[in-house]
């Protein structure tokens, strides 16, 4: 019997797809694996409820801020405090979302989309100096705040009628704002960093993502070798460091570090949305929205040592999960990714493993890197949206 090419193709399909099932077998057998308790890591009571956008130190307190509406299990709104045992709630809180967090004058700034702190009409950003809440003359809705040359620095949406597509950059001295020779409104600057004596802005500017610096005679346009829109910057070695998320579809790294003079990139770089940059214990920790580092596992959060990026014990939500190899084998971007809730199986790429999860800010707090953001494990323990991180080397000292 002479067998039709139809009839063909269809035994060979069943019997790629029978081997691949048998090798998949083999390779679930060597790789599988569940992720145990990584060293160092701990709870933050029994943690916030909601996303968590910025963190920052004041008075010897932790302060989170975002769209959480409870902390240690109890009500809050818009912002919490941590003395290092328990929750608190700041005054009446904020009601909205706060997207930064930043100290000025001993006083801490709150920035964000909301219309109320403190239970007054303050909107878009406020200031608590550790017993109430006080007005700051809005500027915009705020997407990112810094300190340069003894001012505060902010930038966000003019609150005009434009649907928020006009942006702006302004300093406060205390008593009133001074605009900045508003950058066009093509200018989307989602961060702020001081660093060599002059302040960057990054983000999104006229379409590509670009990097602006502001000296004495107003700001210039940075060109850059890389197409990321820029979401944290931070200063690291005498270099500036910036990361984002891809624009391109194509980005070899999304970060990148600048001398002043010439682009680089740390390491090998990472592939994903990076979202946070902090220092602790002298090392660059980067958080984000990413699956792994080169081949290894990293869960949104990595570390640069001195020679490349290392994953940090297990990173956030890879408890309880078994992570195999696809059959064949296809480009390295691609896992399979099984959970244990049935209904989650399936195939994920790297970029969507974690489209719910996120490290959106970090910070260095009473000898431990705070992290905080959307997830409910960290170092495979339970952790609702915060966890602290203590390297292992550092426990018994």
């Amino acid at each position: 019997m002479i067998l039709s090419l139809r009839n063909l193709l269809i035994i060979c399909v069943v019997l790629l797809g029978l081997a691949c099932k048998n090798l998949n077998r083999q390779s679930v057998e060597i790789t599988n694996r569940q992720l145990k308790p990584a060293l160092g890591w701990g709870s933050v009571g029994s943690g916030l409820s909601g996303t968590v956008n910025a963190l920052a130190v004041y008075n010897g307190n932790l302060y989170a801020g975002g769209r959480i509406d409870s902390a240690g299990g109890a009500p809050v709104s818009g912002i919490a405090m941590w003395d290092g045992y328990s929750w608190h709630s700041v005054g009446k809180g904020i009601t909205g979302n706060v997207k930064a967090l930043t100290v000025y004058h001993n006083e801490l700034y709150a920035g964000g989309f909301f219309d109320s702190a403190g239970g007054k009409p303050y909107s878009c950003i406020a200031k608590w100096n550790g017993t109430n809440w006080s007005d700051v003359d809005t500027l915009a809705d705020v997407i990112a705040m810094t300190t340069y040359n003894n001012r505060l620095y902010a930038t966000g949406f003019n609150d005009s009628t434009d649907e928020r597509t006009t942006h702006t950059i302004g300093s406060w001295d205390g008593s009133e704002w001074d605009s900045l020779g508003n950058p066009d409104k093509d200018w989307e600057i989602k961060s702020l960093c001081s660093y060599n004596g002059n302040l960057y802005g990054g983000g999104k500017i006229s379409g590509d993502s670009n990097l602006i610096v502001m000296a004495k005679h107003g700001w210039t346009l940075i060109r850059k070798p890389f197409r990321f829109e820029i979401n944290t910057m931070l200063q690291y070695n005498d270099e500036l460091y910036t990361g984002g998320d891809d624009v391109a579809s194509n980005s070899a790294s999304h970060i990148m570090k600048w001398n002043g003079k010439i682009w680089s990139t740390p390491g090998t770089g990472l592939k994903g949305q990076i979202k946070s940059l902090a220092l602790y214990n002298g090392k660059l920790y980067a958080g984000g929205q990413f699956a792994r580092v080169g081949n290894e596992y990293a869960g949104c959060l990595a570390v640069l040592n001195e020679v490349d990026w290392q994953a940090v014990g297990g990173g956030v939500n890879l408890s309880n999960i078994a992570l195999e190899t696809k059959c064949p084998t296809t480009p390295s971007n691609l896992v399979i990714y099984v959970d244990n809730t049935p209904n989650k199986r399936g195939v994920i790429y790297y970029d969507t493993l974690f489209a719910n999860i996120s490290v959106n800010a970090m910070v260095e707090y009473k000898g431990e890197l705070y992290i905080a953001g959307k997830f409910d494990i960290a170092g495979g323990l339970p952790a609702q949206n915060i966890a602290r991180y203590k390297e292992p080397a550092k426990l018994n000292k």
